[in-house]
């Protein structure tokens, strides 16, 4: 019965300290979010995707991109992943694994 006194006694850590405390113990994470703006010339070509390949992602995806914004949202979303040729890989070991 004592135990469950002093579990009531323990005081509850709210998710902003527990945020707080997570961010401090990763070396890893930056205390501020750290970007600049990309130069749009560097990147490739924006992607411009043909009927045969909607019709195939559409059957892959069980997505409907059939309308002229379905359309442009994937051509945007290509674009942003475009962005990753930009980042500077040299000196970096491949995964085996996501989770290293």
């Amino acid at each position: 019965m004592n135990h469950l006194k002093q579990l009531y006694r323990t005081p509850v850590i709210g998710i902003n300290a527990l945020a707080a405390i997570a961010r401090r113990l990763s070396s890893k994470v930056p205390p501020e979010p750290t970007w600049q703006e990309i130069d749009e010339s560097k990147l490739p070509e924006p992607t411009k995707i043909d009927q045969d390949t909607i019709d195939q992602l559409e059957r892959l995806a069980l997505v409907d991109f059939a309308n002229k914004e379905g359309i442009e949202r994937l051509e945007a979303a290509i674009r942003f992943a475009d962005q990753m040729f930009l980042v500077d890989t040299s000196g970096v070991e491949p995964m085996d694994s996501v989770l290293e």
